[in-house]
């Protein structure tokens, strides 16, 4: 009977700056992102953000081309997307047998994409999901940390409608979803739930 501390709204704001360099055989893609992960009434008293409110996500990959169809890749993340802040590797495959589909064998992410005409693109995925928010009790005189971390596995439609615009569907599976969070009283709780689907909807300026 005793509700989690937070008021049951939690925001992620992000501000991702990416580098891309390419060469004859290979290209070298990496990226910062800084972020804010509080609950939502920490965005109405700003006096509340502090250092726990904020996050540094950031990675570089290296991809290397075999021939003309394949190309290994290997670089580093760090992130939440495991729940609590990680640095991870990044390794794996990737086959390309025409221009129309695409392979990526990799961890931690897997993917299957076909190219068709008019700049659309089908993806399946499978891929970790998590996050860690800095969250206050309704009267905001108590904060913990809400941290989340789940399996997601979908399917992606993007349209590029020109070199900058383009638009994105997805539809995905939540599996193996786990909480861990405090109580307003500050029981630590380490919980789990059942599968969920969501859907969402973004819009790509490129510059």
């Amino acid at each position: 009977s005793i509700a989690p501390m937070t008021n049951g709204h939690m925001h992620s704001w992000d501000l991702p700056i990416s580098w891309y360099r390419k060469g004859t055989d290979y290209a070298l893609t990496y990226y910062l992102a800084p972020v804010i992960s509080v609950s939502s009434n920490a965005l109405k008293n700003p006096d509340l953000l502090d250092i726990e409110a904020l996050q540094l996500w950031a990675g570089a990959v290296y991809k290397k081309d075999l021939d003309h169809e394949s190309a290994w890749l290997l670089g580093l993340r760090s992130d939440h997307r495991f729940g609590p802040y990680r640095a991870y590797p990044v390794a794996g495959f990737c086959w390309q047998p025409n221009g129309n589909w695409q392979l990526q064998l990799a961890l931690p992410d897997f993917s299957i994409s076909h190219f068709f005409s008019h700049g659309i693109n089908i993806k399946l995925f499978a891929e970790p999901d998590g996050n860690k928010w800095h969250v206050f009790s309704e009267d905001t005189t108590s904060s913990s940390a809400f941290i989340y971390n789940a399996v997601v596995t979908g399917v992606s439609i993007e349209w590029q409608i020109n070199p900058t615009v383009s638009l994105e569907f997805t539809a995905v599976k939540n599996s193996k979803q786990e909480y861990s969070f405090a109580l307003d009283d500050g029981t630590p709780v380490d919980t789990g739930a059942q599968s969920s689907t969501g859907v969402s909807a973004s819009f790509d300026l490129i510059f």
